[in-house]
């Protein structure tokens, strides 16, 4: 018998870009909003842009002060 314990992962964890991931979630709230699921299509508009919020950028260091 094949038992899984919560540290058990079925799945191997990979990443993925933010821009990838954003652009899945606009694709998803799209068809939500064409399938009149006005709410789903909201909820996953404010997660794509909350994916790519404002980052600091590698590299850039601004004084702006």
């Amino acid at each position: 018998m094949l038992s899984i314990s919560p540290t058990t992962y079925l799945v191997p964890a990979m990443k993925v870009s933010p821009l990838t991931l954003s652009h899945q979630l606009l694709m998803l709230a799209e068809q939500a909003d064409q399938a009149g699921l006005d709410r789903s299509a909201r909820s996953l508009l404010k997660l794509a842009h909350t994916v790519c919020g404002d980052r600091p950028r590698r590299g850039l260091a601004l004084d702006l002060d």
